[in-house]
């Protein structure tokens, strides 16, 4: 199952990491079921979410979060404890492959 590591958009922070949603594992499908799975862990429930550029989003003051997967020797990178830490942060864009962007929406339009 892949490693997903969320960032968000405006704080520039990590927001979660698949392999420590509530101190547990989390399988997560594709990085849009990553965003997912993390904001329920967080109980963030009424949200859509849609897969965009990453330019339109870290131009912009949306919600959503740039998305990294660990790949091969992801165990040997710890589980995200303090997002804020900014050596875990460039480790992650370092180390870790971009996948997407992903804004948050409500769940229902209008």
């Amino acid at each position: 199952m892949p490693r997903y590591i969320i960032i968000d958009n405006n704080t520039g922070y990590i927001f979660g990491d698949t392999h420590n949603v509530n101190g547990k594992l989390a399988e997560a499908g594709d990085a849009i079921d990553a965003c997912r799975v993390i904001d329920e862990g967080l109980g963030v429930y009424e949200r859509r979410y849609e897969g965009v550029n990453f330019h339109r989003l870290a131009t912009s003051t949306e919600t959503g979060y740039h998305v990294y997967r660990a790949e091969a020797g992801a165990e040997d990178f710890p589980p995200v404890i303090d997002g804020q830490d900014r050596e875990t942060i460039a480790a992650v864009e370092r180390d870790c492959i971009y996948i997407t962007s992903v804004l948050c929406l409500p769940a229902k339009e209008g």
